[in-house]
């Protein structure tokens, strides 16, 4: 390709909404797991980095050991998971993949999707992962949890120098519930005067 532009334009074409790609990875590769290996490809599909005990608290409605040996075994099939550490603890899906898998997940079990976004806020929270915490309550659209969690985190994260974090947060909470949420509005307006 001869520019970026070309490129870029090209990389767009493959989007998960593509119907051949997206009829393909479904027939083949999707169809052809367990019942179990599916239940996990389409859950954890919402994540965008993933762990054994993450999977196992969102996947597997806590249940332990379920997540690990579908990991291993979706790393040895070379089944579009990509490792983040060298310890082979975090992991990510393959961009394309995963957006066919959420495609899939949203037209099965749409209602499932902010429950996963709500296990996943409490996982990441539990476990100190404050900004994921955040925006999978976001993604939940369970306001009064995301107002909890601004609550407990948003002032420790403004001063020291993260207030754009809190005030991209604030934007993504519908004004009908900011009229509600009076500290919600002083975190943002504090992350505002921080901020410049």
């Amino acid at each position: 390709y001869s520019n970026e532009a070309e490129r870029r334009a090209f990389i767009e074409a493959f989007a998960g909404s593509n119907r051949l790609i997206v009829d393909y990875l479904i027939s083949e590769v999707l169809q052809s797991q367990s019942e179990a290996t599916r239940l996990f490809l389409l859950r954890s599909s919402i994540l965008d980095h993933f762990c054994a005990e993450l999977c196992d608290q969102v996947v597997f409605d806590g249940a332990t050991g379920n997540s690990q040996p579908i990991l291993e075994t979706l790393e040895q099939a070379n089944m579009f998971l990509v490792p983040l550490d060298n310890q082979r603890h975090w992991y990510r899906y393959h961009h394309l993949f995963s957006e066919m898998l959420f495609h899939s997940l949203r037209r099965a079990s749409p209602d499932l999707i902010p429950v996963l976004h709500r296990e996943s806020s409490r996982w990441f929270e539990g476990n100190g992962f404050i900004p994921e915490a955040v925006k999978h309550a976001i993604a939940s659209q369970d306001w009064e949890h995301v107002n909890g969690l601004l609550d407990r985190y948003a002032l420790p994260i403004i001063f020291p120098g993260f207030g754009r974090l809190v005030i991209d947060w604030c934007r993504q909470i519908p004004r009908s519930f900011l009229e509600k949420a009076p500290d919600i509005c002083i975190y943002y307006a504090w992350a505002l005067v921080l901020t410049f």
